[in-house]
């Protein structure tokens, strides 16, 4: 089960219940209808809660996947790296990003961008410099070129890639179109 799915069932649960809840409290005939009105009023106000902390958590585990697939693709340094060699490693990178950055900063036209990212890529291809292809596609990223960052990578890292675009995205967009989110607002009839 995706991560996507464990999350739509959670909700589909809390939806399900609280329209049970609805539904018993519209069978109380015997109930006035101001102490209706505060029993759904009650219940809205804890189906809202419910779903804005089914959001928070899933915000939570999907900026904790991002986290987790950036360190793959943009820290040169691997776990069983000694320090010292972790420290050589991360001197490099950050001289790369900077002389990325350095090549990118006069160019405004989203095609000599494009074009600046794809010549830096085919140098760090040419001279197996890993790191610089790392920071290729780190600034590409940044930059929102995620088909030049894409070149940059090793063809088994594509599929996890598009998992790290599709949560980025979606996390930094307030208006995505999420499962959790279109729940989020739900907004019963009174």
């Amino acid at each position: 089960m995706t991560r996507e799915e464990k999350y739509q069932k959670l909700v589909d649960t809390a939806t399900s219940g609280f329209e049970s809840q609805r539904e018993s409290i519209a069978s109380k005939t015997h109930w006035s209808e101001e102490a209706r009105a505060e029993a759904l009023s009650n219940a809205v106000e804890s189906h809202r809660t419910q779903m804005a902390q089914l959001k928070q958590d899933y915000d939570a585990e999907r900026g904790g996947r991002i986290r987790k697939l950036e360190s793959k693709f943009f820290n040169p340094s691997k776990p069983t790296d000694s320090e010292s060699e972790k420290t050589a490693k991360q001197m490099s990178y950050r001289d790369a990003l900077s002389r990325v950055e350095t090549a990118l900063k006069s160019l405004n036209d989203p095609s000599e961008m494009i074009t600046e990212f794809e010549r830096l890529a085919a140098q760090a291809a040419e001279t197996g410099d890993s790191i610089l292809q790392q920071a290729v596609a780190y600034s590409a990223v940044k930059y929102g070129y995620f088909d030049q960052a894409r070149s940059c990578l090793n063809e088994s890292d594509q599929a996890a890639f598009d998992e790290y675009v599709n949560l980025s995205e979606a996390l930094n967009n307030p208006h995505s179109s999420t499962l959790i989110a279109e729940q989020f607002m739900f907004a019963p009839a009174a």
